[in-house]
């Protein structure tokens, strides 16, 4: 894919990946109300689930969407740093989703069906990392550094063959 191909779409998929992120800090900034009894839900499952969860949670929460948040601008600023900010967040959607369900009987409430929307969360996560790297022509795994058809001498020689 050239160069102006790429940035052509990858602003607008910048701009996308910050409105979700600011969704999720608005999801994480509700989710604090209704710890400390500023919002309330019909569901009282969910009432107590959100309201008992421990601050381990809601740190892990805020620790995803400030580095989704952050990567995403400097997705669209064009700063390859947004790939450790995304990668970072991925890390902690993993462990807020693996504490939620490690730590609560969600899963039993609601059963399989609970782990859509986390799993959604997980691939949007991934997307926009991958995003990152390829807006900076990197992959996520590490290329070796010689050059096709280029020989690497060999430092030790066996000599046991002689």
């Amino acid at each position: 894919m050239n160069r102006d191909l790429l940035s052509k779409w990858m602003r607008p998929l910048a701009v996308g990946f910050i409105a979700w992120n600011t969704l999720g800090a608005y999801a994480c900034v509700q989710q604090f109300a209704l710890r400390t009894g500023g919002a309330s839900l019909t569901d009282p499952f969910k009432q107590a689930l959100y309201s008992h969860l421990p601050l381990t949670y809601d740190y892990l929460f805020v620790g995803a969407e400030t580095c989704g948040l952050v990567g995403a601008v400097l997705l669209l600023w064009g700063r390859s740093a947004a790939r450790a900010w995304l990668g970072a967040s991925v890390i902690f959607i993993v462990l807020q989703f693996g504490y939620l369900f490690a730590n609560t009987d969600l899963l039993a409430h609601e059963g399989p069906r609970a782990t859509l929307f986390p799993l959604f969360v997980l691939i949007m996560g991934a997307i926009q990392l991958w995003a990152a790297a390829r807006a900076h022509r990197s992959p996520l795994t590490v290329r070796s550094a010689e050059p096709s058809g280029m020989k690497v001498p060999t430092i030790l020689k066996d000599h046991n063959d002689e």
